[in-house]
């Protein structure tokens, strides 16, 4: 449990931001239901929205219907997720 804890605080120590998933829920919803996607990779997309960061994934599927609400997402290429 202890290095658990001394890997966490590494993360943090060495800048990691950790965000609350309730305050993105409600708008990773509305993506959900915009782009006919998975909540999970629309909470992806709502924290890169609010802290104005980019997106790379792997997932040809997220990085098209993401485009539509993502200026700066990027398909990571030659990888198949599948």
């Amino acid at each position: 449990a202890r290095s658990r804890c001394e890997f966490w605080q590494s993360l943090i120590d060495n800048r990691l931001h950790l965000l609350p998933v309730e305050g993105l829920f409600d708008q990773a919803m509305g993506l959900a239901f915009q782009l006919k996607h998975g909540l999970p990779d629309c909470l992806y997309l709502a924290a890169a929205g609010n802290i104005g960061a980019g997106l790379i994934t792997a997932d040809r599927t997220l990085f098209e219907r993401g485009k539509a609400v993502q200026d700066r997402i990027q398909l990571l290429a030659g990888i198949d997720p599948h």
